[in-house]
């Protein structure tokens, strides 16, 4: 049985081709340097017995599958036809793709690595979503536009969660004692678990969802601000339950997934968008979160405090990206959350029309049913 104290404890060590790397930088100063075949060669025959007597060590302390979350096989770095095939492609293409078969096993549905330290990074994308969590320190990511043209550097700092779409290329550096965690998984499993912990009608799963996936959109999302001890708690438990291969282990992953995604959702302050929206259009990720973790309190005023606008100008640029006002997404969040209530509790109507921020329950039952046609006792009968 793999333990959360296991994890915690190879997180806080280098692996034996992290030493491998974090050597031939100091003495070398240049880590892509790393890709001459002859430097490669008189390296491991100088300090080549050092790195598998650390990987004997490392390979006695931990079970070999704690060993696959640096993803890499120290055998096949010996190969040189590996390597050499590695040349050609980085030299050819200046990036790799990957597919999704080279990540995921059949009955998989998530992957998760740590990112190499002191590796030389190079451009490259996949086909599925691979979102990047800073277990610790700062960490530099550089991201191209899916045409491969624009370029841009996101510092990541500690408790930041980085999520890059399929498609856009992107490459990280870490050369020093920070470190990532990569959860990579595949967009259905994205939809069931991100965006199937938010209402489906809603705007922000729209939002999400034409921001991450839509050809047209070059765009990744940083969630910052966040409890980084819950979320670093709730990703151990999902690396615990990754690690250890259980019956049903594959969704338990899911659900410890959906859990993390949760209290992200729930926890950061902060969402910034990169995208052809602009500076205005990226300020609607933040406001339509605000909205959804405050729905039953707030009014369009609060609002407009919270985001330094006036009302006027706020609602004016609310409309023009979303199509809506702000008291109308106020509204329709609550009749969504409302939606849910009567899908799966047994709370009275009276109870979830305060619960969603309404004291009058005449006023949101005439509301709910002029949205969705039915009375809410009609909605939660439809349903049983």
């Amino acid at each position: 049985m793999i333990s959360r104290e296991m994890i915690i404890s190879y997180l806080t060590e280098y692996s034996a081709i992290e030493e491998i790397f974090r050597t031939y930088y100091e003495q070398d100063g240049k880590v892509n340097s790393f890709y001459d075949m002859e430097k490669k060669y008189a390296f491991f025959m100088k300090e080549g017995s050092r790195f598998l007597q650390r990987k004997k060590e490392l390979d006695e302390k931990y079970p070999k599958k704690i060993l696959d979350l640096d993803n890499v096989d120290l055998d096949a770095w010996e190969k040189e036809n590996v390597q050499k095939n590695m040349d050609h492609e980085i030299k050819k293409k200046n990036r790799v793709h990957f597919l999704h078969k080279e990540f995921f096993e059949t009955d998989k549905n998530i992957f998760i690595n740590k990112h190499i330290r002191f590796s030389p990074g190079e451009f490259h994308d996949h086909e599925f979503i691979e979102m990047c969590y800073i277990y610790r320190g700062k960490v530099d990511q550089f991201l191209r536009s899916k045409e491969g043209k624009a370029e841009k550097k996101e510092t990541l700092n500690q408790g930041n969660l980085l999520i890059i779409p399929p498609g856009m290329q992107h490459k990280v550096n870490i050369y020093d004692d920070s470190m990532m965690i990569n959860i990579v998984v595949n967009k259905y499993t994205f939809e069931k678990t991100f965006l199937g912990d938010i209402p489906q009608q809603s705007l922000l799963h729209q939002f999400f969802s034409e921001v991450l996936f839509s050809q047209e959109s070059n765009a990744y999302v940083v969630f910052s601000g966040g409890n980084d001890e819950v979320l670093r708690d709730k990703l151990l438990d999902l690396m615990v339950a990754y690690l250890n291969e259980t019956t049903y282990g594959a969704r338990i992953c899911d659900h410890y997934l959906s859990i993390f995604f949760l209290e992200l959702l729930g926890q950061c302050k902060n969402v910034k968008l990169s995208s052809r929206l602009g500076k205005e259009g990226e300020q609607m990720t933040q406001i339509l979160l605000y909205i959804n973790h405050n729905y039953a309190s707030i009014s369009l005023e609060e609002v407009a405090e919270e985001f330094h606008y006036s009302k006027t100008y706020l609602n004016r640029i609310f409309k023009k990206h979303m199509g809506t006002t702000i008291l109308k997404q106020i509204q329709d969040t609550r009749l969504q959350e409302s939606c849910l209530l009567l899908k799966n509790t047994r709370m009275s109507v009276e109870d979830i029309a305060l619960h969603v921020g309404y004291e009058d329950t005449s006023y949101f039952i005439e509301l709910f049913k002029k949205k969705y046609k039915k009375t809410p006792l009609q909605y939660r009968n439809d349903i049983d």
